[in-house]
């Protein structure tokens, strides 16, 4: 699965694309376009679009500045590395 949100921004944080679809009340938070800044590319936590706890990977594109964006829940992204983690620690 590609993550819970896959989006796309202009370089001034508007939503132009999101699945699943953005409500009109859906706006890029002072948080993400801090945590985005003017980075080219990145991994970032900070809360996602609608709010809640993310783990947000993006690039920002060449010549148009609109930024890509997948979005997994923070508890699902830790998840996913942690329980096979600990199974390896406890190899050890």
């Amino acid at each position: 699965r590609p993550g819970d949100a896959i989006f796309a921004l202009t370089p001034d944080f508007r939503i132009i694309a999101r699945t699943p679809a953005a409500t009109p009340e859906m706006r890029a938070s002072e948080a993400l376009r801090a945590a985005i800044g003017d980075r080219p590319a990145g991994l970032v936590r900070t809360a996602g679009l609608d709010g809640r706890d993310s783990v947000i990977a993006f690039r920002r594109m060449e010549g148009t500045g609109w930024i890509i964006g997948v979005r997994e829940l923070a508890a699902d992204f830790e998840a996913a590395w942690l329980e096979p983690a600990l199974r390896l620690l406890m190899l050890a």
